[in-house]
């Protein structure tokens, strides 16, 4: 129990406090797990769980790796630093929520967001105060004024919208960004592409000068393209707003953007800031689908049917601490399936 809890929250074997509780055999009682859990938290030592774990469950851990564009057009406001500024972004505003004990809810739609002065230049955000060049600061959006506002939760992250977009040829992707949206935030995946499935008809969008919704539109006329993609590109036509590397706009091809969108459930929302209020209605398949990964990085395995009464569970107990953060890993730590020796 002392190396699992070592290696979830550390990374590394248990110090020797855990040793000597596990010696003791005191460990196991629930007041010393959640005080050892606080402790870990608390510890820079933590800070590879969150690196780890962040980058993962929100697929921006290649963004600036496999995911980056090429210098061409941007060469002049894309750099590296930008790129290592939004992963890091992206596991500060996580780290946040869990060490102050907020609300997972804050993941969907948050007030604030960490930023450096050149990754909040590269948004387009007028910060000037209190913001340093290469190091991050606390950004209260709703004090910023602009696109700040749109960019609260995981959804006005740099590095989530480029890891959903075409990089390389620098173009945004409804169709990923939608599928992103259905599998890591509500747990609902997309079934794979057919082998046979067509590809986008880019020589007819280029020639009747067609927008990428107008260009999906016409592409989910093909039966075997409609049934996924109906499902996929209504979402992610809700976010068009950003750009491949998540920088606000407001037109595409100097047409202005039609960012009304669709949920599986009918519910028709415009831009981020109303597809943030649908998903907060949808809060306990979110918290499921946290709670599914938090559990699968803590155990270290697949979770299987028999893990969904317990994941039920810590759902409900979340829903009564006010969807604390900090509750889940500790609720995660109580479980039986990390409390005790697995069979599988």
């Amino acid at each position: 129990l002392a190396s699992r809890l070592s290696y979830f929250l550390w990374s590394s074997i248990p110090d020797d406090e855990l040793t000597v509780l596990a010696k003791h055999q005191t460990l196991a009682r629930e007041p010393v797990l959640r005080e050892q859990v606080d402790r870990m938290l608390d510890s820079n030592r933590a800070n590879e769980f969150f690196d780890t774990f962040v980058g993962q469950w929100l697929g921006t851990r290649d963004v600036g790796g496999s995911v980056a564009p090429t210098f061409n057009a941007i060469q002049d406001v894309y750099t590296p630093d930008i790129a290592t500024d939004m992963r890091r972004e992206a596991v500060l505003l996580f780290q946040t929520i869990v060490l102050e004990r907020r609300s997972l809810l804050e993941l969907i739609d948050s007030d604030f967001q960490y930023m450096t002065g050149r990754l909040a230049r590269f948004y387009g955000l007028g910060i000037k105060s209190g913001l340093r060049n290469n190091e991050f600061g606390r950004v209260d959006l709703k004090s910023v004024g602009g696109n700040a506002a749109q960019r609260g939760g995981v959804l006005g992250l740099g590095a989530v919208l480029a890891a959903t977009s075409h990089v390389t040829s620098e173009e945004t992707s409804p169709v990923l960004r939608g599928a992103w949206v259905l599998d890591t935030l509500l747990g609902t995946p997309v079934p794979s592409p057919p082998d046979d499935v067509p590809e986008l008809d880019k020589s007819r969008a280029k020639a009747e000068q067609l927008t990428l919704r107008q260009t999906l539109e016409a592409h989910r006329e093909d039966a075997t393209c409609a049934a996924c993609h109906k499902l996929m590109d209504p979402i992610g036509f809700g976010l068009e707003n950003f750009d491949f590397l998540g920088r606000w706009r407001s037109e595409e091809g100097g047409k202005p953007l039609d960012v009304q969108g669709t949920l599986p459930s009918g519910d028709t929302f415009q831009g981020p800031t109303e597809l943030k209020k649908l998903l907060l209605k949808r809060r306990r398949e979110f918290l499921r689908q946290v709670t599914r990964k938090v559990m699968g990085y803590a155990i270290g395995r697949s979770l299987v049917d028999e893990d969904q009464c317990t994941i039920e569970t810590i759902v409900d107990r979340l829903e009564k601490k006010n969807y604390s953060a900090r509750e889940l890993i500790h609720q995660v730590v109580l479980s039986p399936q990390f409390r005790k020796k697995q069979s599988r």
